[in-house]
């Protein structure tokens, strides 16, 4: 018994239209969760895994009834070849010497995997067969990103990276605007082109930053009421040539 279930290359999921649902408050948290759990850059990216388990799930499910309905054909078989007369039931067995008992065992224990993976959780997006599951790799020693100068940092591109980059950043505008503009007409709006500018990072790994800290960033540009627009007064002037980090 075995089943393939494909997955959508990225590159076609970003081909596709993004279009609005409507969530709850308490499944949109959850959905976030799963997306740093899974150390996904975007909500598209999360919901998607989210539909591919689904899918893994009713396959799991229909692999497990198959299994079940042949356990019981199987122990039918076996039921009426112990009802067999003693000679005829002894010349099958020594022809097929433990076969039928072999073909159940292997079944029970295909059903208890299939059952464990359902109990736990653990939905492969490509899966053919089952597998005994691999044991948990040990994680590497996590970097001190904190400790790393920015001279360096500025160069390096890995997530954890970025997320130092993008700390910094917001820190050095908000300081900026805290205690060294005299006004709004020299602060500057904190959002996802002016922490770009600074850091260089991409646009949309900003926006899921600044999603995820979205009470930080908020409260920073209300409480200097900074709009989107508010930048336009620069007239032109980049971000770089009054803040650095």
């Amino acid at each position: 018994m075995s089943y393939v279930t494909k997955p959508v290359p990225l590159m076609e999921m970003q081909k596709e239209k993004l279009v609005s649902i409507k969530a709850y408050e308490s499944d949109l948290e959850k959905l976030k969760e799963l997306q740093k759990l899974w150390s996904m850059r975007t909500q598209q990216e999360a919901v998607s895994k989210l539909v591919m388990s689904g899918e893994e799930v009713i396959n799991l499910q229909r692999n497990l009834l198959e299994a079940q309905n042949r356990i019981s054909q199987l122990e039918q078989q076996l039921q009426q070849r112990q009802a067999m007369p003693q000679t005829e039931a002894k010349e099958l067995v020594e022809s097929q010497p433990n076969q039928l008992v072999a073909r159940v065992e292997h079944l029970e224990n295909l059903v208890t995997v299939l059952l464990k993976k359902l109990e736990d959780g653990q939905f492969p997006l490509t899966t053919q067969g089952i597998t005994k599951s691999q044991p948990p790799q040990p994680k590497e020693e996590e970097k001190d990103w904190q400790s790393v100068p920015s001279e360096e940092l500025r160069k390096m591109k890995a997530r954890p990276a970025v997320e130092e980059k993008l700390k910094r950043v917001f820190q050095a505008i908000a300081n900026y605007n805290d205690n060294v503009a005299s006004s709004n007409d020299e602060r500057w709006y904190i959002g996802n082109v002016t922490l770009r500018e600074l850091s260089g990072a991409n646009g949309q790994v900003i926006a899921d930053w600044i999603n995820r800290h979205q009470t930080l960033v908020s409260d920073h540009n209300n409480k200097y009421s900074l709009g989107q627009y508010h930048n336009k007064r620069h007239k032109g002037k980049l971000i770089n040539d009054v803040i650095s980090w």
